[in-house]
């Protein structure tokens, strides 16, 4: 009987090991798709597969506080207490200031899936973002294989016939006869235009 309560009880201990092997897997895994878009402008082909790595890192994370912070050393229960207060910090910041509010929001507004304006089987147009102070983008983007997309470069927004999202009614991709950009033709109820992105 000992032997058996000894059975049950050993996987409620491991569970929190668990948890914190699924932050770090999670976590590791966002820098590898940051790290990989920032070296070769490619990211998985859906947009929720860039975002579900960090949640899971966030949720295993504060859970992992939640269950062992009165076991962790000073500088796990940092790291860990920072993920689990980190919900806390995002309110805080709203309600003091929109730019610290921006700066502490930038891990989550990284992953979050952007504005699509088209989609086909092949390229999409999505709304993008160089920085806080520059105005909104428009980036192009076209399948890599099976799991993956490419990244081909932005263009100004206002660039862009775009009144709303449901605007663009096909997009098609010329041919290039240079590396460094892609063009493609974009036809809207307003009528025809060739915008070109570079590398």
């Amino acid at each position: 009987m000992l032997a058996s309560s000894r059975y049950r009880y050993r996987p409620i201990q491991q569970k929190p090991q668990l948890l914190k092997w699924i932050h770090l897997g999670g976590w590791g895994f966002s820098v590898l798709q940051l790290a990989a878009f920032e070296l070769f402008n490619v990211s998985l082909r859906s947009q929720w597969a860039d975002a579900i790595p960090f949640g899971l890192a966030w949720l295993a994370g504060g859970s992992y506080f939640t269950i062992r912070r009165r076991h962790l050393r000073t500088s796990s229960r940092l790291y860990f207490g920072g993920w689990f207060l980190y919900p806390g910090l995002l309110a805080g910041s709203y309600f003091l200031d929109r730019i610290c509010f921006s700066l502490v929001s930038l891990p989550i507004l990284v992953f979050l899936p952007s504005t699509e304006f088209y989609s086909s089987a092949d390229c999409s147009l999505r709304a993008a973002a160089k920085g806080f102070l520059a105005p909104p983008q428009v980036a192009l983007i076209t399948p890599a294989g099976l799991a993956l997309e490419k990244h081909h470069g932005t263009v100004n927004r206002d660039e862009v016939a775009l009144d709303e999202p449901t605007a663009v009614t096909d997009v098609t991709i010329i041919p290039a006869f240079s590396s460094d950009t892609l063009s493609v033709m974009i036809t809207s109820p307003t009528g025809k235009q060739k915008l070109t992105f570079p590398h």
